[in-house]
């Protein structure tokens, strides 16, 4: 912590087209970091360089369990598998919000497939 306020606060990210604040407010890590607005809505997902950068990335497009994604809501299970096979690292608070959303939409649909993790 330093004597100068403007230096603790945290950053703040925000998506490159729609200027949404992101959830990751972390300063940028040594490895890049996958994050998501802070909206009711996805519709894709957003990776935090160390520079401080922020790229979109597109819903994964398959996943190791049933469908990668509902509607607005991508798999938890594919974004896990998407970050640990481009060496990237998930803000913990965006996958939380990610899970939590699956479990209420995605788990909760009449069409959802517990025993395959398909929808519809």
């Amino acid at each position: 912590m330093s004597n100068d306020p403007v230096d603790d606060f945290l950053p703040m990210y925000v998506s490159p087209l729609r200027s949404i604040p992101l959830v990751y407010t972390q300063p940028p890590s040594d490895v890049p970091v996958l994050t998501v607005e802070n909206y009711v809505k996805w519709y894709t997902l957003f990776l935090v360089h160390p520079t401080g950068r922020v790229e979109q990335i597109p819903f994964p497009e398959e996943s190791p369990v049933g469908s990668a994604y509902c509607d607005h809501v991508p798999n938890p299970l594919a974004c896990q598998k998407l970050a640990a096979d481009n060496g990237w690292v998930w803000d913990e608070n965006s996958l939380d919000m990610i899970w939590g959303r699956w479990r209420r939409e995605a788990e909760l649909d009449p069409e959802y497939d517990p025993e395959t993790g398909a929808v519809g």
